[in-house]
């Protein structure tokens, strides 16, 4: 997806209701929310998409090391916490693909987190 999509994806959410389901796919999709960020340069975490045909499960012990000593590991179109799981070198992400075929590898950063509901404008 390029970035252009991205901006239009943002762009449809504001338009009107029909393009609220492209906003929502977007959503969805880790990989493609970081291109939406991206495109607003927002910070955001190192990742790296692995994708499940030709990957060599020996490969991810490099890709750990390169992004951060831990990483959590995501399938790419799926729901928020739905099959993370934080892995490292010496505990490689054995179950990554089970849930999707693309995953996202992202370093982890040891901070709270918080998940605030909002609903036409106000925070529940």
């Amino acid at each position: 997806m390029s970035l252009d999509f991205a901006k239009a994806a943002v762009l449809s959410a504001e338009s009107g209701a029909e393009e609220e389901l492209l906003s929502s796919a977007c959503a969805m999709n880790k990989y493609k929310t970081k291109l939406v960020w991206q495109s607003y340069q927002l910070m955001q975490r190192n990742c790296q998409i692995i994708v499940k045909d030709g990957f060599n499960p020996e490969q991810s012990e490099d890709i750990i090391s390169r992004l951060s000593e831990d990483v959590m590991v995501k399938p790419v179109r799926e729901g928020v916490s739905i099959a993370m799981r934080k892995v490292n070198n010496s505990q490689p992400p054995a179950q990554a693909f089970k849930v999707d075929t693309k995953v996202l590898f992202e370093s982890w950063i040891s901070e709270t987190g918080c998940t605030a509901p909002i609903l036409n404008g106000q925070a529940l």
